[in-house]
């Protein structure tokens, strides 16, 4: 949908955004490795969406300050990586070392990946870890284990009440912002979610859900929307097509839930914006892969706009929901950016263009063309004003047409 004003002889179009449109519009691969070099299982975003850590299941851990702009490997040992986890601000990371055939240990890391610390916590084929966004609670799962949980950042550990068998996937984890509540899910069909508030000390199972097998959980920063995904799969034949699979959602901390049942595939990774509007699920096993997003809440999901074919393994959101990282087993890594609505005020003769000051809108940039051609669009040499979480630019009326539009840098 466009809209349009005349300003005397200056026509200004902006294109406000749709359901489906308005995130992934550019899908970017940020590290691009030999195929047969890395399985990348995961990821992990620092709140402003600036650092990002992978790692890769008998590889590498390594980090980007920048977006995924570049890309430097870690000190961290190569090793059956499971899983990571970030502080808000992109210094405290956590790894874990597990899976399906593995066992490990857990390691964290105060400088961005520079050094890593093996910490005390027992050698478990961990699958899942959750941090504050201090970095300083930390909450881990796996397979034949009970939770897990640090409040030193990993300086020590003790175990909690919950404890999960083998089968599935794995256990998974989740936390709020404050590492008090957390969001659990064993992996197996039949199973129930498993909800605390006391940071693991006691667990409530939830009730009336869709009976799937639980692969993956998000929560966001308050702890009060949670998401869980998931499908029945047999994992002794991956490519078996699942029945059917499903993603609930609850926005009053676990005690009612909504589910939306998608018939194609099992899902394996799961993120949520801080405020819990934005929602991802990612698909990755075969037959079928996808990404499907909700930005309501998860009244509804929709594939993704112009995702790229891929295996997805992992998916980590920036904390207001604008910048995606996912991950691929032997692919690139890619992210792709919240479009947001470019909107339109009259001020005197001059129009003045503004935008939400999201962690995506950094990458963004106004561009401008006589028409609506997609070799015409260059940029606008006025330099944004940042005020009241609001970038703007002033328009100046003149004798000829232009089309106004956000592009990726």
């Amino acid at each position: 949908m466009n809209s349009s004003l005349t300003l005397g002889c200056l026509v200004v179009v902006y294109a406000l955004a749709i359901p489906g449109s308005a995130f992934g519009q550019t899908w970017t691969p940020v590290l691009d490795t030999d195929p047969n070099t890395n399985y990348w299982i995961t990821v992990a975003s620092s709140a402003d969406g600036a650092t990002l850590v992978a790692a890769a299941c008998g590889g590498p851990i390594v980090v980007s300050t920048n977006s995924g702009a570049n890309w430097i490997e870690t000190t961290a040992p190569y090793a059956e990586w499971d899983h990571v986890a970030c502080s808000a601000d992109g210094a405290k990371l956590v790894a874990v070392v597990g899976g399906l055939f593995w066992s490990g240990l857990i390691y964290v890391s105060t400088n961005t990946g520079a050094t890593w610390i093996t910490t005390t916590a027992p050698t478990t084929p961990w699958t899942a870890v959750a941090c504050s966004a201090d970095g300083t609670k930390i909450v881990a799962a796996g397979f034949n284990s009970p939770v897990f949980a640090s409040t030193n950042g990993g300086a020590s550990w003790t175990p909690r009440s919950l404890t999960f068998g083998g089968g599935g996937y794995g256990p998974s984890i989740a936390c709020s912002a404050d590492g008090m509540r957390l969001i659990a899910a064993s992996g197996n069909s039949g199973d129930p979610l498993y909800i605390s508030s006391d940071f693991g000390m006691t667990w409530t199972p939830a009730s009336a859900l869709y009976n799937s097998g639980w692969e993956a959980v998000a929560s966001s920063a308050d702890g009060t929307t949670l998401m869980a995904a998931g499908g029945h799969f047999d994992i002794s034949s991956i490519l078996d097509e699942p029945m059917e699979s499903a993603i609930c959602v609850s926005s009053d901390g676990g005690m009612t839930w909504t589910t939306n049942i998608f018939g194609f595939t099992a899902f394996c990774g799961a993120a949520a914006s801080a405020d819990g509007h934005k929602l991802v699920a990612i698909a990755g096993p075969l037959p079928n892969t996808v990404v499907m997003i909700s930005t309501n809440s998860g009244v509804d999901f929709e594939a993704m706009f112009g995702q790229p074919p891929g295996v997805w393994t992992a998916v980590s959101f920036s904390s207001d929901g604008s910048q995606l990282v996912v991950t691929e087993d032997d692919y690139p890594i890619y992210t792709a950016r919240y479009m947001p609505p470019l909107n339109l005020a009259l001020i005197g003769k001059n129009g003045t263009l503004s935008w939400p000051a999201l962690a995506s809108s950094s990458a963004l940039c106004l561009t401008e063309s006589p028409d609506l051609a997609s070799t015409n669009w260059s940029a606008v040499t006025a330099i944004p004003v940042l005020a009241n979480g609001q970038y703007s630019v002033t328009i100046t009326a003149s004798n000829s047409q232009s089309f106004y539009r956000l592009s990726n840098q």
